[in-house]
């Protein structure tokens, strides 16, 4: 499996046939598993998977093949004990946002309670990975409506849970002393990054929710409050309308 990787990594999805693509599809997914018994093999088999996104193309245009892959990463690899297991599949998860957009429509619920419970309760850096899936389906977003494509208005149907996840997150300030010189990444930077986004998609439709968070925290005795008034607030800078 970490030679399946390699090739993925390597080459290019044009380079192998259809047939050696649902082959390695099949090796990598058929390994991958919750099971504690069978960590090891699902360790390899997702990270190999991670690389293999690109040839998933003609298999997520098939209903039954595209919910096999997406059921093995949501329900398996995001279910095993292994921190490294759950993180990698939610970079799987991360570059299907990109590559499979038009079809995240049909596990956007699913996907939402996902990606929230594991900002909140996750490590942080399965928690972030989580957040990067909405950063990344608000970036697709901003660079189809650039190009005049079509959106299927994702982060807009979202934006009410997606706001007061943001905020939630940002509120979740690591750093332990004020005069550190900045924050490792994790859940509150990539919540921070990704209210900045979903603010130039969604211009003054931020605005409400971020107000009444900097009215309410900025004025805190608890630093930590004030830190993540101020990050909200220079997240929404350059979004809203003038």
């Amino acid at each position: 499996m970490t030679t399946i990787g390699y090739i993925c990594e390597e080459l290019q999805p044009e380079d192998l046939t259809q047939e050696l693509k649902n082959q390695i599809m099949l090796a990598l997914t058929n390994n991958i598993s919750k099971d504690d018994g069978q960590m090891e093999a699902c360790r390899l088999a997702i990270k190999a998977l991670h690389h293999a996104i690109p040839y998933t193309t003609a298999n997520f245009k098939e209903p039954q093949e595209r919910d096999f892959i997406m059921n093995k990463i949501i329900d398996e690899a995001l279910g095993s004990s292994n921190v490294n297991i759950r993180e990698t599949a939610m970079m799987c998860l991360v570059e299907i946002a990109r590559q499979e957009y038009e079809h995240m429509g049909t596990y956007i619920a699913k996907l939402s309670q996902l990606t929230a419970h594991v900002a909140k309760n996750d490590a942080s850096e399965v928690g972030s990975q989580g957040i990067e899936f909405w950063t990344t389906l608000a970036e697709v977003e901003i660079s189809r409506l650039e190009k005049q494509g079509q959106i299927l208005n994702i982060i807009d149907q979202c934006k009410d849970f997606l706001i007061q996840l943001l905020l939630e997150c940002i509120s979740n300030v690591q750093i332990e002393d004020e005069d550190e010189a900045e924050e490792e990444w994790g859940v509150n930077l990539a919540s921070g990054c990704c209210l900045v986004k979903i603010s130039l998609l969604l211009k003054s439709q931020v605005l409400g929710p971020v107000v009444q968070f900097v009215q309410a925290n900025i004025m805190a005795t608890e630093w930590k409050q004030k830190y993540a008034a101020l990050m909200a607030l220079g997240a929404v800078a350059d979004g809203p309308d003038k």
